[in-house]
């Protein structure tokens, strides 16, 4: 009371205390339960009481997204925190002049009750459970305190995968394991969310520029296809337009990183979508990077014309195998591409060939078992097989590469067409004929048959750039 005499009433209120036991409910004490409970319950009933609720403003909690989803050993914890985000409705209810909002974040990186948990801190990325950084979260604090938003409950994470996922979240019914979470506005989704890490995601810790794992371009396309999922429904073909990787995504030190997608719905199910990340250098501000964009619909456009490519074959191609060219590049090339066995395990890589001459190549290749058993990479749930479409990508990389001392990377596509998705073992080829280019940019056409001949994917002009050593 002495504060209010001196300074005056009180307008914002903010309840952050709290603390934690973990103990199984056959291990935990009355007492225990108690103490953990009443820290917040009590603490926020009692301020609630002692502040003139004609002059207060602003009543906020902080909550945790244990106190929606549960967690085991935590039920004392998990019922306070219910408790206050309950309590805010009560207040709401009862002064309409109250902003009252309880804030449910999932865990902070480097501080914070998680980060005391050496098992979360050290099994956290493998989990799917991304951390919350300092700076982020006291930014989407501020938003909160300074904003209009008067929800009675608001959860703050990078991704509640580990928890409920985004089909029990947002009620979305199709899996989509390269969007960890997405955010809307009036109803409708704006923008996605994918933190990319070597622990947790198999397609690109198995695919590496020298040693630094990098996002495959196939990578972003199968998150462009999941967009469109989430916005249209899931469809069993995908056409993708005017694809541009102006910047790669390497995950240095093997740190994970953030994409965030933003799509833009322009005609009928056609949409744009476009990619960035948030790059902070060591000395100054940081800023949002765009990565790449693309354009994705369900309707594949005519590929009759590229069965032409197939009259690259002639008798005099060099043949080598796939695994020794790759190990032969990485040797004499610093920042080679590097597979590993998601993209060809062992068996895939006594079967897989190149064949080239000064027209193009040939690709002979096993889909990899490691595709098909690999629970993390997900087949079932994904759209294209980006691991196996990207052997469209290796035919043209590694015939721009051949007699050179370059490394190339996809750049630009004007069209890729996922014609029939491989899921299933088979022996596939693609054929790539250059089109065009010069030792910088080379240029290709694409199409790869299933062992039944049918055609599984295309691609017409795509790009390959050649990079710095």
């Amino acid at each position: 009371m002495e504060s209010i005499n001196d300074f005056g009433p009180v307008n914002v209120v903010i309840h952050g205390a709290g603390i934690e036991k973990s103990r199984l409910i056959n291990q935990k004490t009355k007492e225990e339960f108690e103490e953990v409970f009443e820290v917040k319950a009590n603490g926020l009933c009692n301020l609630y009481r002692l502040i003139d609720k004609k002059e207060l403003k602003v009543l906020i909690a902080f909550s945790s997204i244990s106190g929606r989803f549960g967690n085991e050993a935590q039920l004392d914890y998990c019922s306070a925190n219910n408790f206050l985000s309950s309590f805010m409705s009560m207040v709401k209810v009862k002064n309409k002049d109250i902003r009252a909002i309880s804030i449910s974040w999932s865990g902070w990186k480097d501080v914070g009750m998680a980060w005391r948990n050496e098992y979360v801190k050290e099994n956290s990325e493998e989990m799917g459970l991304h951390l919350i950084e300092p700076n982020r979260g006291i930014s989407e604090f501020l938003k909160i305190l300074t904003g209009n938003i008067n929800q009675d409950e608001i959860v703050i994470s990078k991704g509640l995968g580990f928890f409920v996922g985004l089909k029990k979240w947002h009620g979305i019914k199709n899996e989509t394991p390269l969007i960890d979470w997405v955010s809307k506005k009036d109803g409708e989704i704006k923008k996605m969310y994918k933190v990319l890490s070597v622990k947790a995601d198999p397609i690109v810790n198995h695919h590496r520029l020298g040693k630094t794992p990098i996002m495959p371009a196939v990578g972003f396309m199968e998150i462009g296809a999941q967009t469109h999922s989430l916005l249209f429904g899931k469809n069993q073909h995908y056409c993708f337009k005017n694809l541009k990787f102006e910047n790669p995504l390497k995950l240095f030190n093997e740190k994970p990183q953030e994409i965030i997608i933003k799509p833009e719905k322009t005609t009928g199910d056609l949409i744009k979508t476009t990619f960035y990340n948030y790059f902070k250098p060591k000395i100054g501000d940081g800023k949002f990077v765009e990565l790449n964009s693309m354009s994705v619909s369900p309707i594949v456009e005519d590929y009759e014309y590229l069965h032409q490519i197939k009259s690259i074959e002639t008798n005099d191609m060099v043949e080598l195998n796939l695994k020794d060219t790759f190990e032969r590049l990485s040797k004499k090339l610093n920042n080679a591409i590097i597979l590993g066995p998601l993209f060809m395990d062992e068996k895939a890589s006594k079967i897989n060939t190149f064949k080239y001459n000064e027209q193009g190549a040939i690709l002979t290749v096993a889909l990899s078992e490691e595709q098909i058993n690999n629970k993390r990479y997900n087949l079932d749930s994904l759209l294209i097989n980006p691991a196996f479409a990207d052997s469209l990508m290796q035919s043209c990389g590694i015939h721009a590469s051949a007699g050179t001392d370059g490394v190339y990377l996809p750049w630009q596509v004007d069209e890729f067409g996922v014609v029939s998705t491989p899921k299933e073992p088979g022996i596939f080829k693609a054929y790539a004929k250059k089109i065009g280019g010069n030792e910088n940019e080379k240029s290709y056409d694409v199409i790869l048959y299933n062992d039944k001949r049918k055609v599984c994917y295309y691609a017409k002009k795509v790009t390959f750039k050649r990079i710095a050593q």
